[in-house]
């Protein structure tokens, strides 16, 4: 599987090592990109950080859903499940962005509901998609990922 696949390509599937080489230097370019953002526009108001915050959460989303769509391949699930992950955390960013919610200094109710709603949401994709096996063998979205990959060549024919 080649770069543009596992970042652009929501079929398929893809084994938990392969999920973390491709999430961690995409979740590593995000944060360079919202510091150096940050820098550049020498903010130190709330509101511009939760602004770049989700812009550059929205530029790494596509990926970060290709990236969860194909893991769910491999567990055996429908790649929409990856919705239960984004539309609570999309939510909150709207509410922060809209000043409801993330004040630092003071919580509100709102931001405890997100709060537990995000974290064992959260806790269960890192510990389904990043931690278990996915399904041995084939299944209806492909070959089992390490199959794949280190499946001899068939003997030469005599």
């Amino acid at each position: 599987m080649t770069y543009r696949n596992i970042y652009n390509s929501f079929s398929g599937r893809m084994g938990r090592k392969q999920l973390w080489f491709a999430f961690v230097p995409l979740f590593i370019a995000a944060f360079i990109v919202l510091m150096i953002s940050l820098y550049a526009v020498r903010e130190t108001d709330l509101w511009v950080f939760r602004f770049n915050k989700v812009v550059v959460m929205l530029m790494v989303m596509y990926p970060v859903l290709a990236l969860g769509v194909k893991r769910l391949h491999d567990r055996g699930r429908p790649g929409h499940t990856v919705v239960a992950l984004v539309v609570p955390w999309l939510l909150h960013q709207i509410t922060n962005l809209a000043e409801f919610t993330g004040d630092p200094l003071t919580r509100n109710s709102l931001d405890l509901i997100f709060f537990a709603v995000n974290l064992p949401i959260t806790i269960w994709f890192i510990v389904d998609l990043g931690i278990r096996a996915g399904e041995p063998g084939p299944n209806q979205y492909g070959p089992e990922p390490v199959a794949a990959v280190v499946a001899p060549a068939e003997p030469p024919k005599p």
